[in-house]
């Protein structure tokens, strides 16, 4: 919660703990010299009216001293006792920002039904709130209820402002930080066949697949993607990628060649050339497409340091020495 939400909820505890103080012992706040008789009976019965409606402010005040509690017992290294505490306030409010803190706290307690029913809260109160359906979504993942994410994600997609492409960018950035590997996988597949036209989904798909080490499902997913976009060099790279992981060198570096003659002022099409090159052993290949490389950015000292590195594996000492002291004088 934020520190001016969690000032303002004290002060207003404060002000009740007051109020009722005030009921109790009328005069302790007040005397003949500061405040007329009149105004100051009139002051005592509005408090004493206040004080005893206990319908106004008991809830609130639970729900206060439950938020508190929950933040002081965080504060104090209590985490099971923030998340109990939370765990009161989740059933006293509907206040969205609330309910998103203890689901937070619930999350990092790692209590998966308290989080699940905390976000299913806060998704109900804010329905538009894309944020709300992306944790829910995650959340669904992590207790392996694919069903249940593939319905949040979707909401994802449908709010995307260039929804298919602008939602398959959300949600592949959401789920490569998501740990359940397959039933991230899972549920991109039954997104991408939703959206089967859209070659960004199986741009996104073939991301996915990269990174959990599925390369064949990489190269097939790309090559749906060319399928429905041929345009789209991200997709092309990817392939090539995928292929090379697979161990089909020469196609990998045959694709790359073709697409840097294509497009020669590409960066990162000729940087991922260089790279695969070097992975290939073919250090004075990859050698000119640094070069070609630090012609077009003359400032990258990373480039620098990779065309040092490189000339010492092809065993051009005298040419690793050259760019390593380029790059030593550099930073004097």
């Amino acid at each position: 919660m934020a520190k001016h939400s969690l000032t303002s909820a004290f002060t207003a505890f404060l002000l009740l703990t007051m109020l009722a103080s005030c009921a109790t012992n009328p005069n302790a706040n007040y005397s003949h010299s500061s405040v007329p008789a009149q105004a100051e009976l009139a002051q005592i019965d509005e408090l004493e009216i206040k004080a005893l409606d206990e319908s106004t402010y008991a809830p609130t005040s639970d729900l206060l001293y439950a938020v508190i509690a929950g933040e002081l017992s965080g504060k104090l290294g209590d985490l099971e006792g923030s998340r109990q505490y939370y765990a009161q306030a989740l059933d006293l409010t509907e206040h969205p920002d609330i309910i998103e803190r203890a689901m937070r706290v619930a999350i990092y307690a790692k209590d998966w039904p308290q989080a699940l029913y905390a976000a299913r809260r806060w998704v109900a109160v804010q329905p538009d709130r894309i944020e709300a359906h992306q944790i829910l979504g995650v959340l669904y993942l992590s207790t392996d209820n694919v069903d249940g994410a593939e319905k949040s994600f979707l909401k994802v997609m449908q709010a995307a402002e260039d929804s298919p492409r602008q939602g398959f960018a959300i949600v592949m950035s959401t789920l490569t930080q998501v740990k359940h590997v397959e039933n991230s996988l899972a549920l991109m597949e039954r997104l991408v066949s939703r959206y089967f036209t859209s070659a960004y989904g199986h741009l996104a798909y073939a991301n996915l697949a990269m990174g959990a080490g599925k390369y064949r499902l990489a190269v097939d997913e790309s090559e749906l993607a060319l399928g429905f976009n041929p345009e789209l060099t991200k997709a092309r790279i990817l392939r090539a990628r995928a292929l090379n992981a697979l161990g089909d060198h020469e196609l990998a570096l045959g694709e790359m060649q073709a697409l840097v003659e294509l497009q020669p002022k590409n960066y990162e099409q000729r940087m991922g050339y260089a790279q695969m090159l070097l992975q290939a052993s073919r250090y004075l290949e990859a050698a000119e497409q640094f070069k070609a490389l630090l012609e077009m950015r003359p400032e990258e000292m990373n480039i620098v340091y990779m065309l040092g590195l490189t000339y010492v594996q092809a065993q051009e000492y005298e040419q690793g020495q050259f760019y390593f002291q380029a790059l030593v004088d550099k930073n004097r």
